[in-house]
C-alpha cells in the first residue's frame, strides 16, 4: 500500500510540475518576433538605403552591405554622409540620398 502511494504522490509531482512549466512558458513572449520598429527599419534599409551603400560605399566599407553592419553605424554614416566626409574621393551625395541616411538614422534610434 505505502509504494502505491508513493507512486500515486509522485505521478501527482510530475503532473503538477509538467502545468506549472507549460503555464510559465505560454506567458513568455516569443524570443523570435522581431519588433515592429526592426522590421520597419530592416524594410527601410533593404528598399531605400542599399543600393546607394552599395554603389558609393560598400567598396571600403563591406560592413555596410547587410542590415546589421549598416544599422551598428546609422548615426555616424548620417554625419559623414551630411557633412561631405563621404563617401571619400567622391562630390557629396545628393540631399535626397542624404535624407535617406537620415530616415534610416531615425528607424534605427527607434528599435527597442
Amino acid at each position: 500500500m505505502k509504494a502505491l502511494v508513493k507512486i500515486t504522490y509522485c505521478l501527482l509531482f510530475v503532473a503538477l510540475m509538467a502545468i506549472t512549466t507549460s503555464c510559465s512558458k505560454s506567458s513568455d513572449p516569443a524570443p523570435d518576433v522581431p519588433s515592429p520598429q526592426l522590421t520597419a527599419a530592416q524594410s527601410y534599409y533593404d528598399a531605400s538605403l542599399k543600393s546607394i551603400l552599395t554603389s558609393k560605399c560598400t567598396r571600403c566599407h563591406s560592413e555596410y552591405s547587410n542590415f546589421a553592419g549598416a544599422r551598428t553605424d546609422a548615426a555616424v554614416n548620417y554625419t559623414v554622409v551630411n557633412n561631405g566626409a563621404m563617401p571619400k574621393e567622391m562630390s557629396k551625395l545628393a540631399d535626397a540620398d542624404i535624407a535617406k541616411f537620415l530616415q534610416f538614422k531615425t528607424l534605427v534610434a527607434a528599435i527597442p
